[in-house]
């Protein structure tokens, strides 16, 4: 199963994503909001991860507007 990790603090999103490959996930990770958007409308993932408090775009807006764009 892939993933998308988006975390914008680098030593919980080092943590979290050993956690997850050790749990047999591949796991990519985007540091802020637009690099996650990004690469939610180009890359499938299974499912994706999503702080809510965020740089340049808040988890909530990169849920809803990858929705918008058909990504599920």
């Amino acid at each position: 199963m892939r993933l998308l990790l988006v975390e914008d603090e680098p030593d919980l999103a080092r943590a979290l994503r050993k956690s997850l490959e050790e749990a047999c996930f591949a796991v990519d990770v985007a540091a802020d909001g637009d690099e996650g958007r990004f690469k939610l409308t180009t890359t499938a993932y299974d499912a994706a991860i999503l702080d809510v408090m965020l740089p340049k775009a808040d988890g909530w807006t990169v849920l809803t507007e990858t929705r918008a764009a058909g990504v599920r």
